[in-house]
């Protein structure tokens, strides 16, 4: 079984009527190095210009022949070999941010008063 390497609990913090949950997570077991490997699509006119000579060269006549099914699987396979030739995914190593964009200040504080609530509590008993 795995070794565990947080603890979690239920809290009463008094802002509501339902109860908080905490979890600390012991970070030295977390493996992260801050950069990470991404693809995507580089779009820029020229690249917008070719999709769109692509797009007009092909022969749509095959949609209109087949099935529902078969018609969205030509037009999807020539739309994305479009997409593919005139875009293609180019990895990228991007370097993490440390910040949480959804981390706000009242939030923060929210998790520091809960964190001294759970401390006072957990001296209490």
């Amino acid at each position: 079984m795995a070794d565990i390497h947080y603890k979690a609990r239920t809290v009463q913090p008094h802002l509501s009527d339902h109860l908080g949950q905490m979890m600390y997570i012991e970070e030295h077991h977390l493996e992260y190095s801050g950069r990470h490997q991404i693809k995507r699509r580089v779009i820029n006119q020229s690249r917008i210009q070719t999709f769109v000579q692509d797009l007009e060269n092909i022969s749509w006549n095959k949609v209109g022949t087949a099935n529902t099914d078969e018609q969205f699987s030509v037009f999807y396979r020539g739309l994305k070999e479009c997409l593919d030739r005139s875009f293609p995914l180019t990895p990228y190593t991007v370097k993490a941010k440390q910040r949480i964009p959804w981390s706000t200040d009242e939030l923060k504080a929210i998790k520091n008063l809960l964190a001294r609530w759970v401390t006072h509590s957990i001296r209490g008993i």
